[in-house]
């Protein structure tokens, strides 16, 4: 049973990596676009900002899916 748990949170883990991914190339693909015609300090300043959006954003249910992970690992030691 503990096995079970432990591979649904490892899916879950990996899913929302996934997602992450997928907004960062997704946010990646729309900015390309815009900043052929802006300077290069504007495109660096923005590119950086939305990595920054999607640490913060993404960063804190990872960290608790793997705490979800450790709990259940715990449990069976």
């Amino acid at each position: 049973m503990g096995g079970e748990d432990e591979q649904y949170a490892l899916r879950l883990i990996g899913v929302f990596a996934d997602v992450a991914q997928l907004q960062l190339r997704h946010n990646h693909n729309t900015s390309v676009k815009s900043e052929m015609n802006e300077p290069f300090f504007c495109a660096l300043s923005r590119r950086l900002s939305e990595m920054f959006i999607a640490f913060i954003t993404w960063w804190p249910v990872l960290l608790l899916f793997i705490a979800f992970y450790l709990s259940i690992h715990c449990k069976q030691i």
